[in-house]
């Protein structure tokens, strides 16, 4: 910039004289102001722009660019916001005509975003009726995020990587701070479902006492369970025995009444407290075993009444089923699946299938089995104590005669959980064994001690401390 003097000389030695100004161009000043990106990945990042005036004339209309991208054209006057960007490092460019010269300032600035939130996760099943299901996080990101559960689309709960967790729809969210102040928080979420192993059921048989009551396998079936004689005018109570055999009995888990008066057998099932009915199958004719294609058959489907099955919503804790006879003796198996992860929601009647006398024969020969009579050993004095317990439990027993003895726990699942014992044992001798968990969880367990294949069954609790 300056004045310049400019001589002119031609050929012919004349000159001339004349003068110049070179100024420089109008200028100006900007400023810049960012607002961050809110969470990662967003466009609402913003940059404040003010400038200066090129000209002591005042400002003249600008266009402002950003990265090179016309972002306005003709502003007036400052500020201006640049809305909806990314994350990224910008160059704002502000330019203006004047007097045909285009003029220009730029500044740089640099939005900035959160880091990205991850968060996956995995389940596994709650066991029926139990609240032990399981959802690991197997993944996030950052490493300081917060994380919270929800359940059923019920209100948020901080994460517990020791929590079980009954059956439900879950959602996991992971958080961190926005990217300014008064953002909302950025998350992301991933849900599992904790689905529910079923609850399995046995079976359970009534039982009457030694005198009335015939054991299946005496008839030749090769399965335990009983038939029970009943009069006109018979008023008994049976117990209802679950998971063991004809000499052991098993678990009582509830009763069976039997009424017989005139012409009408009334069953009537009631369940105790910790169990209930998922299913019913009750035989009552005057013969010994219900009849297939003119054999003898414990098939449930053969019996003169079978239940429904019930599930978790609709299990029962007492059923009665009525029946009409012509004043016969009448022959009475009562047949039930139990559950004891359930609870029963009341009770209720139906009514059996008619019997028809004119077929019924009273004797062994209007059918056969075609099975062999197992031969049982004497029954095995079995003590178990103490029950529960919450360190270990100690089985004793003396066989009733020379036996491979075979002592098993299980859970209530089925699945074998330690074998005490497998060898041969002697007659009247006494053998003890303790069983003390190591791994495993509260609850109920079930032994089984098998002697040349004959088995007793029960159950033990273990409360662990």
């Amino acid at each position: 910039t300056g004045v310049y003097r400019v001589l002119v000389i031609d050929d012919n030695g004349c000159e001339t004289r004349c003068f110049a100004v070179i100024e420089e161009p109008p200028s100006a000043t900007c400023d810049l102001t960012p607002t961050n990106v809110s969470c990662n990945d967003e466009s609402d990042g913003a940059i404040h722009v003010i400038w200066s005036e090129f000209t002591t004339q005042g400002h003249e209309p600008v266009d402002i660019y950003a990265n090179n991208v016309l972002k306005a054209s003709g502003i007036a006057a400052p500020p201006y916001d640049i809305t909806g960007l990314p994350a990224d490092a910008y160059t704002v460019r502000i330019e203006a005509t004047i007097e045909g010269i285009l003029v220009y300032t730029e500044c740089p600035t640099t939005i900035t975003e959160p880091d990205e939130v991850t968060v996956s996760i995995e389940a596994t099943d709650a066991n029926c009726q139990l609240d032990d299901g399981t959802i690991t996080v197997t993944g996030k990101s950052p490493a300081g995020a917060t994380l919270t559960i929800t359940k059923d689309g019920g209100a948020p709960a901080p994460y517990n990587p020791a929590a079980t967790y009954g059956p439900g729809y879950y959602v996991v969210t992971a958080s961190i701070p926005g990217g300014n102040v008064g953002n909302p928080d950025c998350t992301a979420s991933d849900d599992v479902t904790v689905g529910e192993i079923s609850c399995p059921s046995e079976t359970a048989f009534g039982f009457l006492d030694e005198t009335s009551s015939t054991c299946f396998s005496v008839d030749g079936f090769s399965r335990w369970g009983w038939r029970t004689e009943f009069s006109p005018g018979d008023n008994y109570t049976m117990n209802l025995y679950m998971g063991g055999d004809c000499d052991s009995k098993g678990v009582p888990v509830g009763t069976v009444n039997i009424t017989y008066i005139e012409n009408a057998v009334t069953v009537t099932h009631d369940m105790d407290d910790d169990y209930a009915l998922t299913s019913v199958h009750t035989y009552v004719g005057c013969d010994l075993y219900p009849m297939k294609g003119g054999n003898y058959t414990l098939a449930p489907g053969q019996y003169t009444y079978s239940s429904p099955t019930f599930g978790a919503a609709d299990a029962k804790d007492g059923l009665t089923v009525s029946f009409e006879t012509d004043g016969e003796t009448v022959n009475v198996i009562a047949h039930v699946m139990a559950n004891i992860y359930l609870n029963g929601s009341g009770s209720f009647t139906e009514p059996g299938d008619p019997i028809d006398f004119d077929y019924c024969e009273l004797n062994l020969s209007s059918a056969k089995i075609a099975t062999n009579v197992p031969v049982l050993l004497e029954p095995s004095d079995l003590k178990v104590y103490p029950n529960p317990f919450s360190d270990k439990v100690k089985f004793e027993f003396v066989s009733g005669k020379d036996a491979r003895a075979v002592l098993e726990i299980h859970n209530i699942l089925g699945q074998k959980v330690s074998t005490l014992m497998d060898q041969q044992v002697k007659q009247g001798v006494m053998n003890s064994v303790e069983y003390e968990p190591t791994h495993a969880v509260s609850g109920i367990y079930i032994y089984k001690l098998s002697l040349n294949g004959n088995s007793q069954i029960g159950r033990i609790i273990y409360k662990k401390e």
